[in-house]
């Protein structure tokens, strides 16, 4: 078993620790061109943090996702997910902030064509954050 000491031993590993704390859900590529390390470096060091307990990986659509072990529940990753991506997000705050909003209202906001915008939106709805209805989006 591998210690938090042991695990936080490296600056390295705790250059790659302060990233995922201060940046809950960034992935393997994110962290490859900030702190320009090697995908297998990074993958090592980041199987030591998860042994560690420090962190865990979450997987989602395409992208490996990395948080904190301590303070995200589910939802709240997910939610953090979502609000990675730049469109999700312009959705999510144009959302928030109306209570409600229509498909050619958001398509015009975030500037995606309409398969790109449904295909966000369905996602959105399946992680439980907005609520669909025929030509209108609502927040939760």
């Amino acid at each position: 078993m591998i210690t938090v000491n042991d695990a936080l031993d490296l600056e390295s590993r705790r250059t790659i620790y302060e990233m995922v704390r201060s940046r809950p859900g960034t992935y393997l590529r994110e962290m490859e061109r900030e702190l320009g390390m090697q995908v297998g470096m990074l993958t090592y060091h980041l199987r030591v943090l998860a042994e560690a307990g420090m962190i865990r990986a979450e997987q989602e659509g395409n992208h490996l996702r990395y948080f904190p072990a301590d303070g995200f529940v589910l939802n709240d990753r997910r939610a953090l997910s979502h609000l990675r991506n730049r469109t999700s997000r312009a959705i999510l705050i144009h959302v928030l902030d109306r209570g409600s909003a229509g498909f050619s209202e958001i398509l015009g906001l975030v500037g995606v064509s309409k398969s790109t915008l449904s295909y966000h939106l369905k996602r959105l709805a399946a992680a439980g954050l907005v609520t669909l209805k025929k030509g209108e989006v609502m927040s939760i």
